[in-house]
């Protein structure tokens, strides 16, 4: 099937970011809550695939908010684009605990 419409995330890590690893920070929570919105107007719009780098922080988030919105849309697809092998090595336990699940998901993966 090839995917007419797609969009890419990237965006800041969290150690970047005001509120740095604090996911229930206030201006984190309206970040994600703008991520899901904005996918959802984007699925509305006729686009389908999604691209992540998986990165800490907004690339992962996005990625979530995309796997929620798949609940309600399954012609939705996530791919994950990974710079390298071995990226989420030197990441904290909690975000490899985190991301872990996505590849248990089956979603397609690229290096």
């Amino acid at each position: 099937m090839m995917i007419e419409k797609c969009c890419a995330f990237t965006g800041h890590r969290p150690k970047k970011l005001p509120w740095g690893y604090n996911e229930t920070d206030l201006r984190c929570t309206a970040l994600k809550s703008a991520l899901a919105a904005q996918i959802a107007k984007l699925a509305a719009a006729g686009y389908t695939g999604f691209l992540s780098g998986m990165a800490e922080g907004t690339d992962t988030w996005a990625a979530l908010a995309v796997l929620t919105l798949k609940q309600q849309l399954p012609a939705l697809e996530l791919h994950c684009v990974l710079p390298c092998q071995g990226q989420a090595d030197r990441w904290t336990a909690a975000a490899r605990r985190f991301i872990f699940p996505f590849w248990n998901r089956r979603i397609p993966s690229y290096m």
